[in-house]
């Protein structure tokens, strides 16, 4: 998926995902939300599909910072980039570029919650501290964000939140 994602252009070739498969838990909790593709034509491939979904990740992520960054009241300098969708490098890239922030890819994405579990016990138990623990996690690479495509997922990121708002009130007469 990785070669397929990288192998389309930023943008998708105006390709669209819509990541609520399952309803949406943020920016608010909707059970009658839904995902799927928008825009696709006869001339669509694969790989735009693929990295309209990674796309989507990004600019839900990106939602997510800004409402964080409100809350603290300070602009987030980097992100850690763990779990699934942490295997597949033109993800970071995608999110690095989205975010305009450094993104690391950690080493061992997928066991994140199982390690973050273990270190909070540790310091319960007092046998490592919090600062301790940082110091063992590894970063396995850096993404750096590229500044070509800054406009383009500024752009994508507010057809994403209208698209929230449009498709949010088509959904709810559709899943009554």
């Amino acid at each position: 998926a990785d070669d397929m994602a990288a192998a389309s252009p930023p943008g998708s070739n105006g390709v669209v995902f819509l990541p609520w498969i399952f309803g949406s838990t943020f920016p608010e909790q909707d059970l009658n939300m839904r995902g799927g593709f928008l825009n696709l034509s006869a001339g669509t491939k694969r790989n735009d599909m693929i990295r309209a979904v990674f796309e989507s990740y990004a600019m839900n992520f990106k939602w997510v910072l800004q409402i964080k960054e409100i809350s603290m009241k300070h602009k987030i300098e980097s992100v850690n980039f763990t779990g699934g969708g942490a295997l597949w490098e033109t993800a970071a890239q995608i999110c690095a570029d989205a975010l305009k922030v450094p993104v690391h890819l950690m080493d061992e994405p997928r066991q994140a919650n199982t390690k973050g579990i273990a270190f909070m016990c540790f310091n319960n138990l007092g046998i490592v501290s919090y600062d301790e623990m940082k110091k063992k996690l590894k970063v396995k690479k850096t993404y750096q964000p590229n500044p070509e495509n800054f406009e383009l997922y500024d752009k994508r990121m507010a057809f994403f939140k209208k698209m929230f708002k449009t498709m949010r009130l088509l959904y709810a007469q559709l899943n009554k």
